[in-house]
């Protein structure tokens, strides 16, 4: 470990704790990470001492093909030396693109598309989405779920650590086991809830696996409009075969 390494993780640290979260400082420390990133290439992270780590985590599962990847970084140079920053007055062609494509492989009649910053926006969006689709406002969810913390998607995660502080969130919120169809069933009201799930869970050990038989027995066990969306299937990536057809990982609310 060098001196300057240590000179410069401390502050950091001391930056998170006065300015961003002690409660980061924490977790740091409880994960025994108290250091600094610095850079990364591939599955490669190097911290402020030189050491390197593994990455498996890979953003969470946004560098699926490794951390500056050639193609990714010369394709982001290219539109950095072009236009850095639409100025969304205009039709950006880029988004057009990838919204055409993101349509044609997507499975089902998928015609519209989303893109937004973050899973927890990308759940608020849903949210908005079935409440003007069905014209209904209660909500089926899965416990144990983590969905983001906005306050929307804090409503239908089923986390009491995030949750609590913040009561009262939206109400109507029913939580139920994921992957149990018939509790499920059983949650649905006569005049239907939304339901919404996600394949990314709190627990290692229910991440991906009901999918290819829970999903469609979902959706017929509710009889109403579903919405669903992934913050990618975090295991897919390392054993795809658990996770089921491609369909249940793709983002698409439905109607």
């Amino acid at each position: 470990m060098t001196d300057e390494g240590e000179r410069r993780t401390l502050r950091v640290l001391q930056q998170y704790a006065d300015h961003l979260n002690p409660a980061w400082v924490r977790l740091f420390k409880f994960a025994g990470l108290e250091t600094l990133e610095v850079e990364a290439e591939g599955a490669i992270i190097r911290d402020a001492y030189g050491r390197e780590f593994l990455d498996f985590a890979a953003g969470p599962s946004v560098f699926i093909l490794g951390h500056r990847h050639p193609r990714v970084v010369e394709a982001a140079r290219r539109e950095l030396d072009r236009m850095p920053l639409s100025v969304r007055l205009m039709a950006n062609e880029p988004m057009g693109e990838l919204a055409e494509l993101l349509a044609e492989v997507t499975p089902g009649d998928l015609q519209y598309v989303f893109l937004c910053n973050s899973g927890a926006e990308a759940n608020e969006a849903a949210i908005k989405v079935a409440r003007l689709a069905t014209g209904r406002t209660d909500l089926i969810a899965a416990s144990g779920a983590f969905h983001g913390k906005t306050l929307g998607a804090l409503s239908i995660s089923g986390r009491d650590l995030y949750r609590t502080p913040f009561e009262p969130l939206l109400p109507g919120v029913v939580h139920v086991p994921f992957g149990d169809a018939d509790a499920l069933a059983g949650a649905v009201t006569p005049a239907p809830r939304r339901w919404s799930w996600s394949p990314s869970r709190a627990r290692p050990e229910s991440w991906c696996r009901p999918m290819a038989t829970y999903a469609p027995r979902a959706r017929s066990a509710t009889g109403t409009a579903c919405c669903s969306w992934s913050m990618r299937c975090r295991r897919a990536w390392a054993a795809p075969e658990r996770c089921g057809p491609a369909s249940t990982r793709t983002s698409s609310p439905t109607s």
